[in-house]
């Protein structure tokens, strides 16, 4: 059952940095949907060496995140 989404707004790279990280965390295999979408993300979004993930994100970008680990494409 879904959770109330978190609040968000609109900005390119939260969005892009939260669905990355989403599929590096929930991807289950080489060959599934998620993974496909974390390589087409990764020919324009390159981490910095850096970054750690979930940590690094902004406010807005922990709450993409979070609705999309609460939403149908964690299942």
């Amino acid at each position: 059952m879904w959770k109330t989404p978190k609040s968000t707004y609109w900005d390119r790279w939260d969005i892009v940095e939260a669905h990355y990280w989403f599929a590096v965390n929930y991807h289950s295999g080489q060959w599934s949907k998620l993974y496909a979408r974390q390589c087409q993300i990764s020919a324009y979004y390159k981490p910095a060496m850096a970054h750690q993930g979930y940590k690094s994100l902004s406010p807005n970008g922990k709450n993409i995140y979070d609705n999309l680990v609460d939403g149908p494409l964690a299942t």
